[in-house]
C-alpha cells in the first residue's frame, strides 16, 4: 500500500453498511462507550526503563528538513509473505527499507538488507529481535524499551527516541534541555510513521501491518 502526501483532501468517509433497526438491544449512547487503553507493562517499570536508558548516551532524534527519498515500512503481518517480491524490487529500486520488530530478521532471513529497524514495546523477550546487528542499519529505540534491547547496542548507529506519553514528560523534563515527542497510537506503525516524517521522509509504502490500524 502506497499513501502519497495530501491524498486526502477532505476526512475519509467511512461505510460500514446497511444499519440495523434501532433498538434497545443493539444500539447504545455515544455516551455509554468508553475508550480504553492499556499497557502490557506496568507503568512503573516502563518509566523506570526510561529513567535508565536515557542516561545511556545514545543520540536523541531530531526533525529534519522533509526530503523525497521513499520509504518502505515493514511489519510482521500475515500478509507480508504475499509482498515479499515486491518488497525485493522496491528494495533495488533503492527504496529504504524500515522493519518493525522482528519482522527484521523475517527481511535477513529472506536476503533482504534493513536500512532501520524500529522498536516501542517495553517488554524483555523483545531483545530476541536484535540478535543480529547489521553495520549498515540504524536502530530506533524507544527509551520505554527494556534496558537489555540497548545493551551491546553500536552508538554511532542506534538513535533514541521518546513517546509523547504524559507519564514520562517529567522524566524528560530532568534530562533533556530539548527533546522531541513522538505521537501516534499504540502500535509500532503508529508511532513509526510520524517518526519517520518528523526525520523528513513524505513518501511511505506499508507492508504487513495489517494488524496495527
Amino acid at each position: 500500500m502506497t499513501i502519497p502526501v495530501g491524498f486526502f483532501s477532505e476526512p475519509p468517509r467511512v461505510v460500514i453498511g446497511p444499519i440495523p433497526p434501532k433498538d434497545e438491544e443493539t444500539w447504545v449512547a455515544a455516551e455509554e462507550v468508553e475508550m480504553e487503553g492499556s499497557l502490557n507493562i506496568d507503568l512503573e517499570v516502563l518509566k523506570a526503563n526510561v529513567t535508565h536508558n536515557i542516561r545511556l548516551g545514545f543520540q536523541p532524534i531530531a526533525p529534519h528538513p522533509t526530503n523525497d527519498v521513499e520509504i518502505m515500512i515493514v511489519g510482521g503481518g500475515p500478509s507480508l509473505d504475499k509482498h515479499i517480491d515486491t518488497i525485493k524490487q522496491l528494495r533495488q529500486q533503492g527504496v529504504k527499507l524500515v522493519t518493525l520488530n522482528n519482522a527484521y530478521q523475517y527481511c535477513l532471513a529472506h536476503g533482504l538488507t534493513p536500512s532501520a529497524f524500529f522498536m516501542v514495546d517495553g517488554r524483555e523477550f523483545n531483545k530476541r529481535f536484535l540478535t543480529t546487528i547489521i553495520p549498515t542499519c540504524k536502530y530506533f529505540l524507544s527509551s520505554q524499551c527494556h534496558p537489555s534491547v540497548f545493551d551491546g547496542m553500536p552508538k554511532e548507529q542506534t538513535y533514541i527516541w521518546h513517546t509523547s506519553a504524559e507519564e514520562i514528560q517529567e522524566i524528560l523534563a530532568t534530562e533533556y534541555k530539548n527533546w522531541y515527542a513522538v505521537p501516534g497510537g499504540s502500535t509500532a506503525l503508529l508511532r513509526a510513521i510520524p517518526m519517520f516524517r518528523m526525520l523528513g521522509f513524505k513518501r511511505f509504502h506499508i507492508f504487513g501491518c495489517d494488524s496495527c490500524l
